[in-house]
């Protein structure tokens, strides 16, 4: 008796899941690290099943009201409330959310490619360095369940379909608008859900039809229209809970540059968003600008930004008119990026790596059906190519993972691995000073605004750190900068002009009491 072969579909997954396990297993041993401390630590909400449902009717950063991810903060609750709050569990659960997208970008080309192509882009994705803070850091996991949901929407969406073309299966529907809906509920890029099913579905109809446009709208339509009735589900009880969609406060960057700074700046940093997923480099928790390069933009990388959203759209034309699907894959990256791009919204970081989760789902896809095709004529030289881009991806990701251990040893790698970045050493700063090392603060206060003057936050950290050493002129002089970068904020112009008053410049203090509500500093 001949034992049956193996499925070669079920040999793809599996080998790039158990990469996927192999290579973050290390991170079970990391804690909670710094958004985790107030997200997941400090949050007393979830810590209970009696505090959930307020919890669920707050923002995600519960103490402003900024953005809205209700099912990424009752996974964190059903973590604390079964291990008490062991960080073990919360990284364990990374692991498995991203071993599963690691299946479902498997299962997603196997639509159109043969199983080594499939196991080919899975393994890139399991190991690529850029993942490493979306895995690592508990907090990430917003953006893989998101990008969990996306990829299983795109497979729901390019199932066979009948010869008809006509969707008479409702629960196709429903699945769709409950996954729109779920990738919304876990990760604001999960708006994008109805652009998804719109590639999927054109790509999997149009190829049915046999020229039949007609029937091949209808469908990609109805598709369309039920992604979109999920994420409009989410919006609503987004809005009625917090009073308005509850976006993100913009970066310094883009709320103290001018309007052509700010788009100038995005369009920079899109190269190297998209460099991020394609080739592995080493993990860097930061990508904050310096001020030079808000104000100084380098034109190279501004026109190679250009190009790329040009290409992007000249994607999504060519899909439209002969859907294939690579142009999928850069719509699936395109699409994920736009949110976070800054280019249409603005958002509270520049560059994230974590934020690049989904956008490298298309890069992996189109990685490993070109190695695939090079190894029909070189398979030699395709075996090799894998071999290094895994050797490297998995080295820089195993030598990052021990980043998030903790909030300090997240602060030491910005300040070593992104040492032109100010925000690395503004949050060293205010750790120093909390300590009780107000001298250390003070230095990187000093290297933190000596690369970015225009963030009122760091200005004010530091204008309080000199009067803690006993300088007030110092203080003075952040704290006129902190006013000018932002007017708008009183408690920065009542704080300055309690100094000018104790300077003897009470007519200087003056005019920053501008609001009703400021008493006038009294001698």
């Amino acid at each position: 008796m001949q034992l049956k072969q193996s499925n070669p579909d079920a040999r793809a997954q599996t080998i790039a899941a158990l990469l996927a396990v192999v290579c973050y297993i290390t991170a079970i041993k990391n804690g909670f690290a710094w958004d985790d401390t107030f997200i997941v630590y400090g949050n007393e909400r979830i810590h209970s099943w009696a505090g959930v449902p307020t919890a669920l009717h707050l923002g995600y950063w519960y103490n402003t009201g900024h953005l809205y991810r209700p099912l990424t903060t009752l996974s964190f609750a059903l973590d604390w409330i079964a291990s008490g709050g062991a960080p073990a569990l919360f990284h364990a659960v990374n692991i498995a959310w991203h071993t599963l997208a690691t299946v479902l970008v498997a299962r997603l080309a196997l639509r159109w490619w043969s199983p080594p192509a499939a196991a080919m882009a899975a393994c890139i994705f399991a190991v690529q360095p850029v993942h490493v803070e979306a895995v690592a850091n508990i907090v990430g996991r917003s953006e893989v369940m998101c990008s969990a949901a996306l990829l299983a929407l795109a497979l729901v969406a390019t199932r066979p379909v009948v010869p008809t073309l006509v969707v008479t299966d409702r629960y196709q529907l429903l699945w769709i608008a409950l996954l729109a809906a779920v990738a919304t509920a876990s990760k604001e890029t999960g708006v994008v859900a109805p652009v998804i099913a719109w590639a999927a579905i054109w790509l999997t109809v149009i190829r049915k039809t046999r020229g039949d446009r007609t029937a091949a709208r209808r469908t990609t339509i109805r598709v369309t229209v039920a992604a979109l009735i999920g994420v409009s589900f989410l919006l609503t009880i987004r809005f009625v809970l917090l009073g308005g969609l509850g976006g993100d406060r913009p970066h310094p960057a883009f709320r103290f540059g001018t309007v052509w700074q700010g788009t100038a700046l995005a369009l920079a940093s899109v190269p190297r968003a998209m460099s991020l997923i394609v080739a592995p480099q080493p993990p860097r928790p930061d990508y904050s600008p310096t001020e030079a390069a808000l104000t100084h933009p380098n034109a190279i990388l501004v026109l190679l930004g250009v190009l790329l959203v040009g290409s992007a759209l000249g994607a999504a034309m060519a899909h439209a008119k002969r859907p294939a699907p690579w142009s999928f894959a850069v719509i699936f990256a395109a699409a994920t990026f736009a949110p976070v791009s800054n280019l249409l919204i603005r958002s509270g970081i520049v560059i994230a790596e974590r934020t690049l989760y989904s956008p490298s789902v298309g890069a992996a896809l189109l990685e490993g059906a070109m190695l695939a095709a090079l190894g029909r004529t070189k398979p030699r030289l395709a075996v090799g190519a894998l071999v290094a881009v895994l050797l490297v991806s998995g080295t820089l990701t195993l030598q990052a993972i021990p980043i998030w251990t903790d909030t300090s040893s997240v602060f030491a790698a910005i300040r070593e691995r992104a040492p032109a970045s100010y925000r690395g050493y503004a949050l060293s700063a205010t750790q120093s000073d909390a300590a009780g090392d107000h001298t250390t603060a003070r230095r990187y206060y000093g290297r933190a605004i000596g690369l970015f003057s225009r963030d009122p936050n760091v200005l004010q950290g530091a204008s309080a750190n000199a009067l803690l050493v006993g300088d007030t002129a110092l203080a003075l002089t952040y704290l006129i900068k902190a006013v000018s970068a932002d007017p708008a904020d009183t408690l920065a112009r009542r704080v300055l002009a309690r100094l000018l008053v104790r300077q003897r410049e009470r007519a200087s203090a003056r005019p920053l009491l501008r609001d009703d509500t400021t008493e006038f500093p009294k001698k």
